[in-house]
């Protein structure tokens, strides 16, 4: 995507409208050439260096925002035909369900598919596939193109919760973790800065952790906040915490992560601090005891590890397409 950009018709400074080619301010005198970048998410324009848009208050700085790929379908869904759509819809599931299941355990993914069939949600899989096809190919008939995307959006949200779903019930026994049933509210979300810290803690379920966890910035000990600002937690203005984890076994707050509603924040020993907005999430993977985020190292424990990855997939899919 290329960065539209033009200039500002106010003044940076003191902000009186100002003659639209000036090169200074007529009442204070400030330069006032300065380039304008328009926000991706809503199309308002702000300085190039803004930390947050105006608008919106979604990030806003260009380097950061642009260019930004929408996710893509692994499959070139085919919405003229039903039952091409239907097998289409199938391979996405068991994509998706290996992807889950190699994050729960790399090692036993075929133990996962193995279950399918001996539990019999094999047959919920194929009755879900055959009603996504028939209500997509009837919608994509009557609205056209233009639906594409929205129906591809809808087809890998709800293939990513329907895997999820067989995870968290029918593989009790072979998860190395319990998630919460909570997460299913979410499947379907109106997205709002209140909605993200709620997809937060509910998916990380932190209360059943035993790292210590900060919820409240405002309770938060005073050397524990400032050892996080000065070591990882690099927040833009206005930019809080919903919490913050201290991994730091001295106690001086120079390991451990934090969340926002726009970014995940973090240091881990022999690592320089890392940052990652979510509208930036592309590449997930489990390693051997860590995960890597963007292919950045990121490691707290085997639990939040898991949970950390199941909960950033949500939100990649949620940013990418509000």
């Amino acid at each position: 995507m290329q960065v539209k950009i033009t200039y500002m018709i106010f003044c940076p400074k003191c902000h009186n409208p100002v003659i639209e080619n000036a090169k200074f301010c007529h009442n204070c005198g400030a330069n006032v050439d300065v380039p304008m970048v328009e926000c991706v998410h809503c199309g308002k324009k702000n300085p190039l260096d803004a930390k947050f848009c105006y608008h919106c208050h979604l990030p806003a700085r260009v380097l950061e925002l642009s260019p930004i790929s929408k996710s893509k379908s692994r499959y070139l869904l085919n919405f003229d035909d039903a039952l091409v759509l239907e097998g289409q819809i199938k391979n996405l599931f068991f994509e998706t369900l290996k992807d889950l299941a190699g994050w729960m355990q790399p090692k036993n993914v075929e133990a996962y598919l193995q279950n399918m069939i001996t539990s019999g949600f094999l047959e919920t899989v194929d009755t879900r596939a055959k009603q996504i096809a028939l209500d997509c190919e009837l919608r994509f008939m009557n609205e056209g193109k233009p639906a594409r995307e929205k129906l591809e959006k809808e087809i890998q949200n709800g293939i990513y919760f329907l895997a999820l779903y067989f995870i968290v019930f029918n593989c009790k026994d072979l998860n190395p973790i319990q998630l919460s049933e909570k997460i299913f509210q979410y499947e379907r979300i109106n997205f709002t800065k209140q909605s993200i810290k709620d997809i937060i803690l509910d998916f990380l379920d932190l209360d059943k952790e035993k790292e210590k966890i900060y919820f409240d910035a405002f309770n938060i000990p005073e050397d524990k906040l400032i050892g996080s600002y000065k070591q990882f937690l690099f927040t833009a203005k206005e930019e809080y915490p919903i919490f913050i984890c201290d991994q730091s076994w001295l106690g001086n707050s120079k390991e451990g992560f934090a969340m926002t509603p726009f970014a995940l924040y973090w240091r881990s020993a022999m690592h320089p601090p890392q940052k990652i907005y979510y509208h930036h999430l592309s590449h997930l993977a489990r390693e051997k005891s860590w995960i890597t985020i963007n292919k950045l190292f990121f490691n707290v424990n085997p639990s939040i590890n898991i949970k950390m990855l199941i909960l950033l997939e949500r939100l990649k899919n949620l940013y990418v397409y509000e």
